[in-house]
């Protein structure tokens, strides 16, 4: 099975996988990305300001990048 690594970002900061996760293939991928993108998201918001950028990119084992799932999170008061 492909080795896919899931690097995360939030705003400036970027945290690579450094371990990666064996999947079935690129739709198994995408589905843990935008999963694990909204349980992140559903833990730090709104609590955490009114407005967040997430993103994950997903690479295979050589680092080149397959996709980039992201989340824009902004709060509007009237």
């Amino acid at each position: 099975m492909p080795l896919y690594f899931f690097n995360a970002r939030e705003g400036s900061a970027f945290t690579p996988d450094a371990t990666g996760v064996e999947l079935d293939g690129l739709p198994a991928a995408r589905k843990l990305a935008v999963r694990a993108l909204t349980e992140h998201a559903e833990n730090i918001l709104p609590d955490d300001g009114d407005h967040k950028d997430m993103a994950i990119e997903v690479t295979d084992e050589a680092g080149t990048p397959l996709f980039e799932a992201s989340l824009k999170f902004r709060l509007t008061l009237d």
